[in-house]
């Protein structure tokens, strides 16, 4: 089984594109490699298109569990993914937290993943 942070770190994240109505946000990323989430409920871009990611994590800060609560949604039912270019720098971050029920990631070989 792959981990997401091999297939992330030292990519460049090329584009996104938001599907507010139906809760979608497709991720492009360098060497043709997409991801899809689904059911998102809540998402936090400090401008990371064009940048690498240097850091990936499953955990995420208290900030989007609270943004959940007030929604009246249960954080549990969430997943989180956190991308960073540099994780260190303290005051010009670029970063991107995601909440999301189900990821699917494909690239241009026509493979393709779901996450559980």
């Amino acid at each position: 089984m792959f981990q997401i942070e091999e297939i992330l770190n030292g990519r460049k994240l090329e584009g996104i594109n938001y599907f507010f109505p139906l809760c979608k946000v497709v991720f492009e990323f360098s060497g043709k490699l997409i991801i899809r989430f689904s059911d998102c409920a809540v998402m936090y871009d400090s401008g990371l298109i064009g940048r690498t990611i240097f850091y990936v994590s499953t955990n995420g800060s208290l900030g989007p569990v609270l943004a959940l609560r007030e929604m009246s949604l249960d954080p549990d039912d969430y997943k989180v993914l956190f991308l960073c270019e540099n994780v260190r720098e303290i005051h010009d971050k670029h970063e991107i937290q995601i909440l999301y029920k189900t990821m699917e990631i494909s690239d241009d070989d026509g493979q393709s993943w779901q996450m559980p």
